[in-house]
């Protein structure tokens, strides 16, 4: 779902799924100028809070070590970067896109 939204947007999907050591990014796309790095989070509903309120500070942390990493490896790391949340809601059939939902 998430995958295809980006696509329709303009998107080009780099990664998806892609595993880093111990690490996961769920998709790293691109949208001139920025590579984007977007966390994918799904939640029955909000009764329990939003799809961003359950992203914890480590799992942050792993995502920004994992694209350094894959960067690194690409020589992509001079390019601008931009970390994305899509919060998709089943339930309602919803997909909600933050952009530059966190920052290193």
């Amino acid at each position: 779902m998430a995958t295809q939204y980006l696509l329709s947007n303009g998107y080009t999907i780099l990664e998806r799924n892609l595993k880093v050591h111990r690490y996961e990014i769920d998709i790293i796309a691109e949208l001139d100028p920025y590579l984007v790095v977007v966390e994918v989070k799904a939640r029955r509903s909000k009764a329990y809070g939003t799809a961003r309120e359950h992203l914890k500070a480590d799992q942050l942390r792993r995502i920004f070590l994992a694209y350094e990493y894959w960067a690194c490896k690409k020589n992509m790391s001079h390019r601008s970067v931009r970390f994305d949340l899509i919060e998709y809601y089943p339930k309602e059939q919803k997909l909600i896109h933050l952009m530059d939902a966190f920052r290193e």
